[in-house]
């Protein structure tokens, strides 16, 4: 009657306890069957009912019915997700910044966004909108904020272009923090900018190492007051995710940081923490700077043993669900648009003419054939019927970056076992049991 899904990982932790995961329903569908007379169960043929234990599997997609088909369901999944029906900018309104962090991989030119490509953008959304069930706009650059005076300015534009057309307007944005003042933020919120990305690089002195202003000063303490100032805010209605570029030179100094973060973020959903690691993302990177890069992921895990030990809860951000798991920008009616009007697939490879793949022209977006080269290809996956991750990853790596072999499955991937057992130290998994 029912059958294991084929979207299924599992692993056990060190009570023997199996925890389960579903690629298809994503982090929601984590649980642990603790008794061994279920996990012997689990592991039959399933023809001995067990009534609401059996219910709970079919709701996480651990269990589906015998002759559902999961080739076809991960078909229409991935189909919906990379042709979605909404419509998301993200908008460089300058390339200019504040800041001279030592792994950029921008070049930073003195580009702001001029009032032909503003009105450009804002026709196309008034001429075009119906088209879509909303919009989402990214201010990105450069530092947005360094162009406060146009977000201002097109954020009313288009929130009065998405009312009128009965459309949901949502926004959101990476800044560095440095000008996010708590008058600018307040401001902000009401254009309806909820969800930012905001770098803090360790404590301090490696901070403001990593993370100068462009003339080599401090930003730590200037970012960090201006988050302490927004925590303080009673509105619930916006999330930061907190980016930590990871070196070893930060991990001399783990368990202060640790012990920040849990101060700044713990028990407050409105904030979460992105751990990465700086890597060789530009060729101008010196060479000093770039002994102080870790390798692997690996390495970045005991930091998160840390994190269970603090008595605050802190909210992670893991490549668990299938909307989180392909690029945004390889979808369809997703495009990055630079000050000077170039429509991009890419925000990191922007620079490269190759990402070029359309232009603003008439209230409408002309694509070019290479439009399509960039969109996330499926097919480029030998293994993609036969991988439980294939609603994850969609079956290719960047494809700003294609080549003939570029399909390559992310990392999380093979660090599940990790994840899994975290999450379930941090009580994050539903318990099944007789």
């Amino acid at each position: 009657m029912y059958k294991r899904s084929k979207f299924n990982y599992t692993c056990k932790n060190d009570k023997g306890e199996l925890l389960i995961y579903n690629a298809f329903v994503g982090a929601r569908s984590i649980s642990k069957i603790t008794a061994p007379q279920l996990q012997e169960w689990f592991w039959g043929d399933l023809s001995f009912q067990r009534g609401t234990i059996e219910d709970l599997l079919l709701s996480k997609g651990i269990l589906v019915n015998s002759e559902v088909d999961e080739n076809l369901k991960l078909k229409t999944l991935i189909s919906g997700i990379l042709a979605p029906s909404d419509l998301k900018l993200i908008l460089s309104i300058t390339e200019r910044c504040n800041f001279l962090c030592k792994y950029c991989y921008e070049s930073h030119n003195k580009l702001d966004i001029s009032e032909d490509i503003k009105h450009k953008i804002i026709d196309y959304v008034r001429y075009n909108i119906h088209r879509f069930t909303s919009l989402n706009i990214t201010w990105f650059g450069g530092e947005p904020l360094l162009g406060l005076d146009n977000i201002r300015e097109m954020s009313q534009e288009l929130m009065k272009i998405c009312t009128f057309n009965h459309r949901n307007y949502t926004a959101s944005m990476t800044t560095n923090g440095y000008l996010l003042n708590i008058d600018t933020f307040k401001e902000l919120l009401k254009y309806r900018v909820w969800a930012y990305q905001i770098t803090l690089d360790g404590l301090r002195d490696n901070h403001d190492m990593q993370r100068p202003t462009v003339t080599g000063g401090p930003t730590f303490d200037r970012v960090v007051d201006n988050l302490w100032a927004i925590k303080k805010l009673k509105s619930r209605n916006f999330h930061i995710v907190i980016r930590s570029n990871l070196t070893k030179d930060i991990f001399n100094h783990m368990d202060e940081y640790v012990e920040f973060l849990c101060d700044l973020c713990g028990d407050d959903n409105r904030f979460s923490l992105s751990i990465c690691y700086a890597s060789n993302w530009s060729e101008n990177i010196d060479t000093d700077f770039k002994d102080s890069f870790i390798e692997d992921r690996k390495t970045v895990f005991p930091l998160y043993e840390k994190f269970l030990k603090c008595k605050k809860k802190i909210n992670f951000a893991f490549l668990l669900n299938p909307e989180d798991g392909a690029c945004e920008l390889g979808r369809s009616n997703r495009f990055f648009i630079r000050p000077n009007g170039e429509l991009h697939k890419c925000s990191i490879h922007f620079e490269n003419s190759q990402n070029i793949v359309g232009r603003l022209n008439n209230h409408q977006i002309e694509l070019k054939d290479i439009y399509y080269q960039k969109i996330i290809n499926p097919a480029k996956c030998e293994n993609l019927e036969s991988c439980f991750y294939a609603p994850i990853c969609k079956g290719e790596g960047c494809p700003a970056i294609r080549t003939a072999s570029s399909s390559i499955c992310p990392d999380t991937k093979y660090h599940l076992d990790y994840v899994l057992r975290l999450l379930d130290k941090a009580g994050q998994t539903t318990c099944i049991d007789a």
